[in-house]
């Protein structure tokens, strides 16, 4: 009799149970950074890339969606990495990548805190629950990019971001 009031039980459960989250397709950005030798871990630095084009109503048209078939656009995941040889990100505290369709960022799409001390040339960043919709389906967006160092940065070098977004 337990048996069958368990069964009952999970199948009224299984019907509450909805998934609105479906992953219409994924896409990416990508934005390359020069870091300067010198920077100090006193503060944190920004980098800020105005009008970079989105492209979003072009790769629609390539899924074969419309704007209206778009719940969300969710960050997904990302990542730093250093493209010179031998550089070591482990002076890097924490990453954060905030983008905006006006001058204000108040969109914080993806971060790092607490980037390990055994970093390498590569930086796992977490997307936040953000909705990105509003700006991403504009024709172009701002992006920054900030860093908190736990040391000096110790050379130039150049970086690459790499942007995961999900439609929803």
């Amino acid at each position: 009799m337990k048996l069958i009031y368990g069964l009952i039980l999970l199948c009224l459960l299984n019907i509450q149970c909805k998934q609105d989250d479906r992953i219409l397709f994924d896409f990416y950005y990508q934005q390359d950074l020069t870091l300067p030798a010198g920077l100090s871990f006193l503060q944190t630095h920004y980098f800020q890339f105005d009008d970079i084009p989105t492209n979003f109503s072009n790769l629609l048209k390539a899924k074969g969606y419309t704007i209206k078939d778009i719940a969300k656009v969710s960050p997904g995941s990302g990542y730093m990495l250093a493209l010179d040889s031998g550089v070591n990100l482990d002076f890097i505290q924490e990453v954060s990548i905030m983008i905006s369709s006006t001058g204000q960022f108040n969109k914080e799409v993806l971060y790092s805190v607490q980037v390990p001390l055994n970093a390498g040339n590569h930086i796992d960043l977490a997307g936040t629950l953000v909705d990105a919709l509003d700006v991403l389906s504009k024709d172009r967006f701002n992006l920054r990019i900030s860093f908190k160092l736990r040391a000096n940065c110790p050379e130039t070098f150049d970086a690459r971001f790499t942007i995961k977004f999900l439609a929803l």
